[in-house]
């Protein structure tokens, strides 16, 4: 009977524990998610062939992000708005995207709030406002819409694929995507009940694709660490026709060949 007892007592105990453990682990991811999703770096000095430029306040946050801008060389190539992926600055993607530049396409690097020295901090929302004040100061220096490529890498598909559900662009280019950070945040933190409503950023880019309506380029990483590749098929598998898959065999989250790259995205947006 003793023993009975005992092993009640060790089980309400160790369940005790258990309650205690689990809610300080939701307590950490709850208030430590952003913290863990975005890794920004301060500002980097432009190179000589860039112009630091001010977003548009479009949704009247009384701050303006700064971008890095090269205007095209060639009048007859578009002008590519890339957004990147979590960590770092600006200054990295102008080195992956030398080859556009260099062919004569423009280029507009968008830095997020909170990073590269830009005011405010980085989130679901922030984004999509440095993404509207992005295409805002395009559109008022006199670009056309058939004149904007959106570029999104990793975490900037979410941006790119919120202006392309609200605007007519040429083209949608999407490097390393994901469905919605919710799926891959299932994947990585199965175990946690509730996580939908424990999220604070979404990213739901599955919820917008079927209403984009301009050609679609993705390009996936196979052996891709950070985001599965199968999130990325997901994507492409709802979205609109005109789409083309790339799938860089071998290639890890970080590691596409840039030249490779390249030439998919010029013979893309030659069709």
């Amino acid at each position: 009977m003793a023993k009975k007892k005992n092993w009640k007592k060790n089980g309400v105990t160790y369940l005790f524990y258990f309650i205690c453990a689990y809610s300080g682990l939701l307590t950490y991811l709850y208030s430590g998610q952003r913290d863990m999703l975005y890794h920004p770096y301060g500002a980097s000095p432009a190179p000589a062939a860039v112009s630091e430029v001010y977003a548009l306040d479009v949704t009247k946050r009384g701050f303006s992000p700064k971008g890095w801008y090269i205007e095209a060389a060639d009048p007859d190539k578009p002008t590519i708005l890339h957004f990147h992926g979590n960590g770092g600055n600006v200054a990295p993607r102008y080195d992956a995207l030398q080859d556009f530049i260099k062919d004569g396409y423009g280029l507009l690097l968008a830095e997020y709030s909170g990073y590269g020295g830009n005011t405010g901090a980085p989130s679901e929302k922030s984004i999509y406002q440095d993404a509207e004040a992005y295409y805002a100061y395009l559109k008022y220096i006199g670009l056309e819409e058939s004149q904007i490529v959106l570029y999104g890498e990793s975490l900037g598909s979410g941006p790119a694929t919120y202006l392309a559900q609200k605007y007519n662009a040429k083209a949608l280019v999407l490097e390393v995507p994901y469905d919605s950070i919710l799926n891959v945040a299932k994947g990585k933190y199965w175990f946690v009940l509730g996580l939908k409503y424990l999220l604070k950023d979404h990213f739901d880019n599955i919820g917008r694709i079927a209403d984009i309506d301009m050609p679609v380029l993705m390009m996936l990483a196979e052996q891709d660490e950070v985001i599965p590749a199968a999130h990325g098929k997901a994507l492409f598998n709802a979205a609109r026709e005109p789409k083309e898959l790339s799938i860089h065999s071998g290639a890890g989250h970080n590691a596409l060949k840039r030249d490779a790259v390249f030439e998919e995205v010029q013979a893309f947006l030659n069709r």
